[in-house]
C-alpha cells in the first residue's frame, strides 16, 4: 500500500486542541491514480441487494440501499513516478547502535540453519561503524531467510533511515497479498519471488527486499514491481434503483447534502426505469469532494490539502483554504458539528484518536463500510473512497484507538 506512511496527527480533546505534531514523517509512496485503471476481474460486489425476489422493505435493509462495488486498485501517474535508483550490487545492513556480540546474539537466536548464521556471523563480512555494528550478507541468505527471521532482523534494522528497504518497507493489509500484487505487469516468476520475501508484523503484509529484488532480476522488473507495490486500494461505488427501491429513504440518506430536488427528481426517474438503473455516489457529494475523487491535487492551488482540510470541505460548495493553527479546525469541529453517539450518516466526519486526545487522522462516512479520504498532506496522496479494513491497516498503531463521529449542524 505504501512505502512511506504519512499523515498528520494533533492533539485533540472533546474541547480545545492541546498541541500540533507530525506524525508518519514522509509521504504515502505513490499511492496515486493513474491514466489507465486496473480493474478487478471478479464482478462488481452487491451490497444490500438479496438472492431471491423479496419485498421492497426487504430489499431495502439498509438506509443507503442497494450498493454495486468494484474494487479497483489506482497506479501512480508517469508525470509524478519516481523512477527507482540503481541499486549497489552488495547489500549492507547496519544495525543501529549494536555492538558485534548484540548482532550476534541476535542472529543466533533466529530460526536459521547452522551454515546460514556462520555466514552471517562471518566476521570478514563485518565491521564496527559511529552507526552501529554494519554486516555485508549473502544474496543467497538474504534470500532465503523465513519470514518470522525477516521480521525479526528487519524490525531491528528498520530503527535507522539508513536502511532504506526496511525503514520505508512497502506494506498492505495482511490478507491481501493477491489483491496488492496480482494483475500487474510483472512476471508470474517476480509475484511469487515478491510472495517469498513478504513477511507478517501485526495486521500488515510488508515487503522490503527491492535492493534483493532487483539482485535477482533486472532495473525494468524492479520499476514495474514499485509501480505495483505503490497501487492504492479502492473502488468504484454506484448505487441501484429499482421499481422496488424505497425511494423517501434513499433521498433521506443520499440527498441531504444537495440543493434543490434534482436528487429526488433523478432518483424516482430511475426507479421508473425498466429493470432500474445506476449511478455513481459521487453524484451525491457536494461539488469540492465530487470533483476531486480519483485526483491528485494541484500542486499550484492545493496548497496543504490533507486529510483535516479533505473533511471539513466535504460540504462545501467551494473549498477554504487550508487552516495552519490546528485550534481554528477544533473551534470549526466546536461550532459547525457536533458529536453523534447513534448510526453514521452519508457525510459524517470519523475522527480517529489516539490515547484519547491525538488526532491521527480524519474521513468522511459513505456508506457501509466505505469512506472518502486523502491519507496525507501531500501532492502524491489522491482522494479515494476506501474500505474500514484498509483504513485500519494504514492507521494501525500500538497506542490504544477510538473512532468518533461528527455530523455538521443544521443552519
Amino acid at each position: 500500500m505504501s512505502k512511506k506512511t504519512s499523515g498528520e496527527a494533533r492533539n485533540w480533546s472533546d474541547t480545545p486542541v492541546l498541541t500540533y505534531a507530525v506524525i508518519f514523517a514522509a509521504g504515502m509512496l505513490a499511492i496515486l491514480i493513474t491514466q489507465r485503471v486496473f480493474r478487478s476481474s471478479s464482478p462488481p460486489e452487491k451490497h444490500g441487494t438479496p438472492a431471491e425476489p423479496v419485498s421492497a422493505i426487504e430489499r431495502q435493509s439498509n438506509p443507503w440501499g442497494n450498493l454495486e462495488i468494484t474494487p479497483l486498485v489506482l497506479e501512480r501517474p508517469e508525470g509524478i513516478f519516481q523512477r527507482p535508483k540503481s541499486f549497489s550490487p552488495t547489500i549492507e545492513w547496519v544495525f543501529p547502535k549494536r555492538s558485534q556480540t548484540q548482532v550476534a546474539d541476535l542472529i543466533m537466536a533466529c530460526d536459521l540453519a547452522a551454515d546460514q548464521k556462520h555466514m552471517l556471523l562471518d566476521p570478514r563480512l563485518g565491521e564496527a561503524t559511529s552507526e552501529g555494528w554494519k554486516i555485508r550478507p549473502p544474496t543467497d541468505v538474504v534470500k532465503q531467510l523465513p519470514p518470522a527471521t525477516r521480521e525479526k532482523i528487519y524490525s531491528v534494522l528498520a530503527e535507522t533511515p539508513i536502511n532504506t528497504d526496511q525503514r520505508y518497507a512497502f506494506f498492505y493489509r495482511a490478507d491481501g497479498f493477491d489483491e496488492w500484487v496480482g494483475n500487474s505487469d510483472l512476471s508470474p516468476e517476480s509475484v511469487e519471488l515478491v510472495r517469498t520475501l513478504c513477511y507478517l508484523k501485526g495486521h500488515r503484509l510488508y515487503f522490503a527486499d527491492t535492493q534483493l529484488f532487483e539482485l535477482l532480476t533486472n532495473s525494468n522488473e524492479t520499476e514495474r514491481l514499485i509501480k505495483t507495490l505503490t497501487r492504492v486500494p479502492t473502488l468504484l461505488m454506484e448505487l441501484r434503483v429499482t421499481p422496488d427501491s424505497n425511494i423517501d429513504t434513499l433521498l433521506k440518506y443520499w440527498g441531504h447534502l444537495r440543493r434543490g430536488d434534482e436528487v429526488e427528481l433523478l432518483l424516482r426517474s430511475m426507479a421508473r426505469t425498466p429493470g432500474g438503473a445506476s449511478i455513481n455516489v459521487s453524484y451525491f457529494m457536494p461539488p469540492v469532494p465530487r470533483l476531486r475523487l480519483y485526483t491528485y491535487p494541484d500542486v499550484a492551488n492545493d496548497q496543504r490539502t490533507d486529510c483535516f482540510w479533505t473533511a471539513f470541505n466535504f460540504a462545501n460548495e467551494v473549498p477554504v483554504p487550508h487552516l495552519p493553527d490546528p485550534n481554528h479546525y477544533n473551534q470549526l469541529l466546536q461550532s459547525e458539528y457536533e458529536r453523534v453517539l447513534g448510526e453514521k450518516l452519508f457525510g459524517d466526519i470519523l475522527l480517529l484518536l489516539e490515547n484519547g486526545d491525538t488526532a491521527a487522522h480524519m474521513c468522511i462516512y459513505i456508506a457501509d463500510d466505505i469512506v472518502y479520504t486523502k491519507n496525507g498532506l501531500d501532492a502524491y496522496q489522491p482522494w479515494v473512497l476506501m474500505r474500514m479494513k484498509d483504513m485500519h491497516t494504514l492507521y494501525a498503531s500500538d497506542k490504544p484507538q477510538e473512532w468518533r463521529i461528527f455530523r455538521k449542524r443544521k443552519v
